[in-house]
């Protein structure tokens, strides 16, 4: 969400931020004359419906731990559709392709086979959504996504390797660093998100992928994020066998080894649907949003843990 709320503050579009953490909130949003920022529950209904009734689109962004969004997914959708009835906005989501197979690239149409309960979690989230709309309840458009990494992005493996470079330190990924994978720069994504909706907002129903570069291996990306830092280190890959291990002392290391599937193949999507909806869209040159997103860390301070 990030990134989308950036690209929304430079081009001064209005919009108000629902936080249950106004803490948890960029100082950047907090200050800035086009935003709102409203706190509180997302289960007081009086509250979202007051916030959400007349907006003409919502963005289902959060800044949950994957623990936290998986116990509170639910019932905040369900929360947020019954506040936006009335006005049937487009609901805006970034999904995942963890709800997939790999090794066989993922299309919009592609049917899902979950093999981690995040994945049977976004299968469940992509019906409530579904049955929003056919209930007539609002729209909704998915934009579903590849690993991302860029300013404002923590929660990803690859993140965590930016931040580790960013200080000079030697970087790890989990399983498997010789498969081939797709990495999204985030602000490319919001900006695959912005024209979409500006071409596809009579659909009711809608998913278009958005598949970023395509590396030979996570290792060549990040020799290429550690050559542009100037270092020249080995990456250090985590096995199974000690993520296993780990995950009975760490929630965030069982939260990886439930996901294991996800480092073991290669995850490809195919997004010629939206890409062919946005021919003038030129993604960011891969050196211009590593070095953005090495920046944002070195100034952010942010230092996450592997």
């Amino acid at each position: 969400g990030y990134a989308f709320l950036s690209l929304l503050m430079d081009r001064q579009i209005p919009f108000t931020i629902f936080a249950e953490d106004l803490n948890k909130v960029p100082a950047v949003f907090r200050t800035n004359r086009f935003i709102n920022v409203i706190e509180g529950r997302t289960d007081d209904l009086s509250l979202m419906e007051k916030t959400l009734n007349d907006r003409q689109y919502v963005f289902l962004g959060n800044d949950y731990t994957v623990s936290e969004w998986q116990e509170q997914a639910v019932n905040l959708f369900r929360s947020i559709i019954n506040a936006v009835s009335s006005g049937r906005p487009t609901l805006i989501y970034p999904g995942t392709v963890l709800q997939f197979a790999g090794e066989v690239p993922v299309t919009e149409r592609a049917a899902p086979r979950p093999a981690c309960k995040r994945g049977i979690l976004e299968v469940k989230l992509e019906d409530i959504l579904l049955e929003a709309v056919v209930e007539k309840k609002c729209k909704v458009m998915i934009m579903r996504f590849p690993e991302l990494y860029g300013p404002g992005v923590v929660r990803t493996d690859i993140s965590a390797v930016f931040s580790a470079v960013a200080r000079g330190k030697r970087s790890s990924y989990p399983v498997n660093i010789d498969n081939p994978r797709q990495f999204a720069y985030s602000e490319d994504a919001a900006e695959v998100i912005f024209r979409v909706l500006r071409q596809q907002d009579k659909d009711f129903f809608s998913v278009f992928n958005y598949a970023g570069d395509t590396y030979s291996s996570v290792r060549s990306f990040i020799r290429q994020i550690q050559e542009q830092a100037g270092l020249k280190q080995h990456t250090k890959v985590h096995s199974k066998r000690k993520i296993r291990l780990l995950s009975f002392f760490s929630q965030a290391w069982r939260e990886k080894y439930e996901r294991k599937h996800f480092y073991e193949q290669s995850f490809l999507i195919d997004d010629a649907r939206s890409r062919k909806l946005i021919p003038g869209f030129e993604p960011t040159a891969s050196t211009e949003a590593i070095a953005h997103t090495l920046h944002w860390f070195r100034s952010s301070g942010i230092s996450l843990n592997v």
